[in-house]
């Protein structure tokens, strides 16, 4: 087994991206790049030496997972919808489950683009905006996609590490209760702020001097595509895995290409559209990616003398890491060390040959994806919906206070839902 101390560059990009940003702005904003590539390329080379074949499995997998997010994000970029109706509570849970049924196809990353948007814009005129802000992340970018491999971070991380992409429907019973007790404590928040909001209260009208409209109508047709495409080719039996990974990857870019080259140049000043956002995140993905090849190695083999081999327990660790940094790198850890308790009688069979428990897997799935949403760091779709906030200068939540907001409201129905389907 590898050296422990080989976990410590992990430890050392988690707390960076999840503390530098706020601490030292500056510092991160110039060097952030010289930094993390400073801690990851002495594991990169110390793993080539040891197991390259893991180095090219993670590279692959980087390569999947930035080719799967840009081409969401372009799709998500390339759809404009305006004159937005002053917002009602019968609205705003339109909206919401409107956000949840997209994130399923487009992932939270398209339906942040296109909807949080119009909703903020719908909403603008009220005294408090907050619920509205925390309730989408939780809702659409984070629970809303669950049983989607493209729903969030984690479930597209679960896809490319093998599992099954139709195995998320599994997640359905799970997600219904979540989600109905999640949208009914927003109906009666929203509704209660909306009743005690006179001012803004009144006739439904559409934004002034803006008539309803959808831009870029033609790139609805493209939307529907990578989740098929990701369905689809793993129900085609091909002599080889990587195959398949370069036929996807080669089709997404194509995507990609054809739904920028297909976005009117209205829709992009609209959205004010830029790739900077993603860019940024690259240089962070390739560090997570790099810097987790000895911790999967190790946590897999340290799984058994650990106190993970209940779903209970998973649930809670798993969420508790998640509610503070970032999704990417926690689902990764926790995956592992399912993966490494071995046989608890219900396996999901991976791409591959291997196996995982799929009860410890779908704890960590969900209490990653109900967690999430306590911080702006926990993926991209939360990272839209903060600049898309700074972009209106509306005072939510943010740092603790989001975690503590968000542990209230997502803490009690966490407990249910964990005691219900996870308690054993």
């Amino acid at each position: 087994m590898l050296p422990q101390w080989l976990m410590a560059p992990f430890g050392a990009v988690i707390l960076s991206i999840s503390i530098l940003p706020s601490v030292a702005p500056g510092f991160w904003k110039k060097y952030h790049h010289l930094w993390l590539a400073m801690v990851t390329l002495p594991v990169l080379l110390l793993c080539l030496y040891v197991d390259p074949f893991s180095v090219g499995r993670t590279l692959k997998q980087l390569l999947m997972f930035c080719s799967v997010l840009a081409c969401l994000f372009a799709i998500g970029s390339g759809l404009y919808v305006g004159g937005i109706p002053k917002a009602n509570p019968g609205t705003n849970l339109m909206f919401f489950a409107l956000g949840a049924l997209l994130s399923l196809v487009i992932g939270g990353v398209g339906a942040a683009i296109l909807l949080f948007r119009p909703i903020l814009k719908s909403n603008m005129g009220r005294k408090h905006l907050g619920h509205l802000v925390i309730f989408f992340l939780i809702l659409v970018c984070n629970l809303g996609g669950i049983m989607s491999p493209l729903g969030n971070s984690a479930t597209l991380l679960a896809y490319l590490f093998g599992v099954p992409a139709t195995w998320n429907l599994q997640l359905f019973p799970v997600w219904m209760f979540a989600f109905i007790s999640l949208v009914s404590i927003f109906i009666a928040m929203d509704a209660y702020l909306y009743l005690r909001d006179p001012d803004f209260r009144g006739p439904s009208q559409l934004s002034k001097n803006e008539n309803f409209r959808i831009l870029g109508g033609w790139n609805l047709f493209w939307a529907p595509v990578p989740l098929l495409l990701i369905i689809g080719i793993q129900k085609i039996d091909l002599p080889h895995v990587w195959a398949q990974d370069v036929i996807l990857t080669l089709s997404l870019w194509a995507i990609t290409f054809i739904v920028r080259k297909l976005t009117p140049r209205q829709v992009d000043h609209s959205n004010e559209f830029s790739w900077n956002l993603l860019s940024e995140q690259l240089v962070i993905w390739a560090a997570l990616f790099v810097t987790w090849i000895p911790v999967l190695s190790i946590f897999t083999k340290m799984a058994p003398q650990m106190s993970v081999d209940n779903s209970w327990n998973i649930f809670w660790l798993a969420g508790g890491f998640s509610a503070l940094f970032n999704q990417v790198p926690v689902f990764s850890a926790f995956y592992a060390l399912a993966k490494g308790v071995g046989d608890d009688g219900i396996m999901v069979h991976l791409v591959g040959g291997t196996e995982v428990s799929s009860v410890l897997l779908m704890a960590v799935l969900c209490s990653t994806s109900l967690f999430s949403a306590s911080t702006y760091v926990g993926n991209v779709s939360n990272l839209l919906v903060q600049r898309q906030v700074q972009r209106e200068n509306v005072s939510v939540p943010s740092g603790i206070k989001l975690v503590l907001v968000s542990a209230i409201l997502v803490v009690p129905i966490a407990f249910v839902t964990a005691y219900i389907f996870f308690f054993h």
